[in-house]
């Protein structure tokens, strides 16, 4: 498929903030889904405040982000812009749903069960499914 000025989309420059794709599955990954886990569970226990069990997973979310930038050049192709979009939008969506949660030190918990649970997995089969076409 071409789009960008007649090169091919394996091709294409991507500013380095878009070109992310779902990590390998393996220790590294497992470490930064514990170390998400460990601050959300951390501030459900002992009742945190939301803003400090957030500061907390950001070594997490960052490790998370410099595997997914990682992982990126090995993929092939990338989802459509719109299929982007949505899956933005709604991870938006249930990342607000989760911030909703009473009470509020239990809210980073359920982001970061959200994000393992549901996003990452439907991440994984958007990708697998892109490169399968």
């Amino acid at each position: 498929m071409t789009s960008y000025g007649g090169m091919p989309d394996a091709q294409r420059p991507v500013s380095w903030w878009r070109q992310s794709a779902p990590p390998e599955v393996g220790w590294p990954l497992v470490g930064t889904f514990a170390l998400l886990l460990a601050a959300g569970i951390g501030g459900a226990i002992w009742a945190w405040p939301w803003p400090v069990t957030c500061a907390l997973l950001l070594p997490g979310i960052v490790a998370h982000l410099v595997l997914a930038f990682r992982a990126a050049p090995a993929r092939r192709r990338r989802p459509p812009m719109g299929v982007r979009l949505i899956f933005a939008g709604a991870c938006g969506l249930l990342g607000s749903l989760s911030a909703d949660v009473r009470p509020t030190y239990i809210a980073p918990l359920s982001f970061v069960l959200v994000l393992i649970v549901l996003v990452e997995p439907v991440w994984r089969a958007l990708h697998r499914h892109i490169e399968l076409e």
